[in-house]
């Protein structure tokens, strides 16, 4: 099946959050818009057959995460906001998650999650055979 894409505006901080769903990570980085091409390696995107990755590119605030359709599981999606939100907050300059800031990105990891399900919700195709 063909790649699906979404690219949503993140709030308060800007950026866009691109998230890309195929059959192999190698689709998945082909479905990229050509800016964010370079994000992924060839061998990166060859290393692995199943799963997610989630890279950013710095001070331009993109973030991409890439998941294999078989492993688009909850805790999957969780782990890979994690990583998304840790990415979007380095990129505006809010320091490492402590007690004092962990509010920002409690909010931020729910926000991608609910992306990413609403997506998964919406486009049959990426829950068709589990």
């Amino acid at each position: 099946m063909a790649p699906f894409v979404i690219h949503r505006g993140i709030p308060l901080y800007g950026g866009v959050l691109h998230v890309v769903f195929g059959d192999t990570f190698q689709q998945c980085g082909s479905a990229l818009p050509k800016r964010l091409s370079g994000l992924f390696t060839k061998d990166e995107l060859s290393q692995f057959g199943a799963g997610a990755m989630t890279n950013a590119d710095g001070e331009g605030g993109n973030v991409v995460i890439l998941f294999t359709r078989e492993q688009v599981k909850p805790q999957i999606v969780a782990h890979e906001a994690v990583h998304a939100a840790l990415d979007v907050l380095a990129n505006v300059g809010v320091g490492p998650m402590d007690d004092k800031n962990d509010e920002a990105y409690a909010y931020l990891v729910s926000w991608i999650v609910e992306v990413i399900q609403k997506a998964v919700l919406k486009n049959g195709q990426l829950t068709k055979g589990r």
